[in-house]
């Protein structure tokens, strides 16, 4: 979890690659330990430094790291369950761009969140399930904005509903 308050200590070269079983580190280990990390992280085109504290990077970088760790592990399918709260609009979009440019290919990325923006900059593919199956699945070339989205989901009539209840109300206290 990104709120992991036990890691906020670690180093990203330690969380990135103490995951490989080096526990035991030699002033040896832990510079080649640095040094491959150093190495990831520059494939990746990140500008983060390898001795800086998990606790102080922004919300964004600590997702570039989890995916750098996870290519670092040859990991092939990566689940984010999260709803982005602490992101901004531009940093999911920064997100987005970054991690589409740097999971061809390698991995598969399944992301479950109820954020609408997160959903609709990041994904690919929609796929809406109830009770296990799949009942909906689209492409994002068939959705054009964050409304078209809506209406996939939970389709024009519900939208209707939802807009009829919508008012204004007003309080009259006693």
């Amino acid at each position: 979890s990104l709120h992991n308050k036990a890691i906020n200590d670690w180093t990203v070269a330690e969380y990135i690659g103490l995951r490989e079983g080096n526990w035991l580190l030699s002033r040896k280990n832990r510079e080649d330990m640095t040094k491959k990390v150093g190495e990831s992280l520059n494939k990746f085109g990140l500008s983060v430094s390898g001795d800086e504290k998990i606790g102080t990077l922004s919300e964004l970088k600590r997702y570039q790291i989890e995916i750098v760790r996870a290519d670092l592990l040859n990991g092939k399918i990566i689940i984010i369950e999260d709803d982005f709260e602490n992101m901004k609009y531009e940093d999911i979009k920064i997100f987005s761009e970054w991690l589409k440019s740097n999971s061809q290919n390698r991995m598969t990325v399944i992301l479950n969140t109820y954020s609408k923006i997160a959903s609709y900059e990041c994904a690919d593919i929609f796929i809406c399930f109830k009770k296990g199956c799949i009942v909906k699945m689209c492409s994002k070339d068939s959705i054009s904005n964050i409304d078209d989205l809506d209406i996939f989901v939970i389709g024009n009539s519900m939208n209707k509903k939802i807009n009829n209840l919508k008012g204004e109300y007003s309080y009259n206290g006693l």
